[in-house]
């Protein structure tokens, strides 16, 4: 704040956050700090800061200030708007207990600047909220800050004054009230474990030693390594943990097939889920060599007729394909949402140049995601055991270039336990149940993706020929 009032003159700066105490006691409170130590070291980073109001001004047109408001009477949106300057900086404190209408506001304001900034600092205690979702925007730059990079905690010094201490976060660690960390074997991506090279210890004596792996809580995670939580309660079968690592992965080659020479087992999964109308959009998923991409999204359209929206479905698949057969790869399976997906199954059946570019195996399955599961003790149905199982092929691949959304459609669909016969299964929620708590949007992404990502034995052709027979019984990652 102190900085881009300084720098740009003449310019706006703005700040909020949730309540008054927040504006006023937490990033005023850290402006004047700022302003002060500057000072004492004869430096005027913020002329016309007042005493005691949250507010610098130089002029009618160059000030920075805090404030709190409302949505009385739903006018919150017009009552943040009006200013509209060549330089204008806005700060969101605490970002994620904001509310809507502020972000419509800030959003409406930046038009027309020369330099905008908009900074926004929060505790990520969700992965759905506003705040995560501003994270998507094209030109947004995203940071996350973690005590285990601070440098107070990891060198336990004092260098930066005020800072959190190495003391606080061991404390922390050992706190299970609030925060708190369990100690396991063994690090797990999924659980986002880390370990210390110093001792810290325990809360009734003794220590745990250097090294020792630590399983954050919920608390933990965000509060003291920036993390937001994903599912809210071991709800989901995928964590945020788990996608994270799928980015960075370096990947063991595929097992070779015997022969002279011998050769790589270069099967690929295409994921096709398919959409009609609205704002829901069909994506396309394709699994190679152990890398997931993305191939392209088909947004619903009313206006296109079913010929021509089969044809654009088949086209993009068939595109894929011949990339995928480029490359080498010698065995398809192409999986297509059952429903909407009817004639593009067809047409790409047909397409007998398409086949004949994968020798070891080319098949089209219809995949009904309410059909029966293969383990009907654990799951209620095909889509449910489908998500379940991903989170196992997600262990051992890498996510190339993943779409905005992908990760929240994985992280944060949701199941539950339904009753069949005598037993309790796990059922993934509606899509409808997701739209509600995800603004309307839908996990299309989710859905193409674990397409692509099931394993075949999941799927059972209604036909097979002598050259596919045995496509059925292989798993391109080896997870079979």
């Amino acid at each position: 704040m102190a900085w881009f009032y300084r720098c740009f003159q003449p310019s706006v700066v703005q700040s909020t956050a949730n309540s008054v105490q927040q504006v006023r006691d937490t990033l005023w409170k850290d402006v004047r700090t700022h302003v002060t130590n500057a000072r004492a070291r004869r430096r005027n980073v913020m002329p016309g800061l007042l005493p005691r109001d949250m507010r610098a001004e130089q002029a009618a047109n160059h000030f920075a200030m805090g404030f709190t408001t409302n949505d009385a009477g739903g006018s919150g949106t017009e009552r943040a708007q009006g200013q509209h300057n060549d330089f204008h900086l806005w700060v969101f404190e605490e970002a994620e207990g904001i509310p809507e209408f502020m972000y419509d506001a800030v959003k409406r304001q930046f038009t027309g600047n020369t330099v905008r900034l908009w900074l926004l600092i929060a505790n990520p205690k969700t992965s759905s909220s506003t705040f995560q979702e501003m994270k998507l925007h094209p030109l947004a730059l995203s940071f996350r800050l973690s005590l285990l990079d601070f440098p107070n905690v990891w060198n336990g010094t004092s260098e930066v004054p005020g800072g959190t201490g190495r003391d606080t976060f061991n404390a922390w660690i050992e706190d299970q009230r609030t925060f708190g960390c369990e100690v396991v074997p063994d690090h797990d991506e999924a659980r986002h474990t880390f370990s210390v090279p110093w001792a810290v210890p325990k809360a009734g004596g003794g220590e745990h030693p250097p090294g020792t792996v630590f399983a954050p809580k919920r608390g933990f995670l965000y509060g003291a390594l920036g993390i937001p939580p994903s599912g809210g309660g071991g709800d989901t079968f995928i964590s945020a943990g788990r996608f994270d690592a799928c980015r960075d992965r370096e990947i063991v080659p595929a097992p070779l097939i015997e022969g002279d020479p011998p050769r790589e087992i270069w099967a690929a999964q295409i994921g096709v889920d398919c959409s009609r109308f609205g704002d829901d959009a069909g994506t396309i998923y394709s699994l190679a060599r152990r890398v997931l991409r993305f191939e392209e999204a088909i947004q619903g359209a009313q206006e296109l007729d079913e010929i021509t929206r089969t044809d654009r479905y088949v086209q993009a698949v068939a595109k894929a394909a011949r990339r995928l057969a480029a490359q080498g790869v010698t065995r398809l399976s192409v999986r297509v949402a059952a429903g909407y997906g009817g004639g593009i199954i067809d047409g790409l059946r047909k397409l007998v140049d398409l086949a004949a570019l994968f020798p070891d195996g080319y098949v089209v399955h219809e995949v009904a995601f309410g059909s029966a599961p293969k383990d009907a003790e654990q799951y209620a149905d095909l889509v449910t055991e489908m998500y379940a199982v991903t989170d196992e092929v997600l262990s051992v691949i890498r996510i190339e270039h993943p779409p905005l959304l992908l990760k929240r459609d994985l992280t944060e669909r949701k199941y539950g336990y339904v009753t069949k016969g005598d037993r309790d299964v796990r059922k993934l929620e509606k899509k409808s149940d997701f739209k509600k708590r995800t603004k309307g949007q839908s996990p299309d992404d989710g859905d193409g993706a674990v397409l692509a990502l099931a394993p075949e034995r999941l799927f059972k052709p209604k036909t097979l020929s002598s050259a596919i027979a045995a496509l059925d019984d292989y798993a391109p990652i080896g997870l079979d």
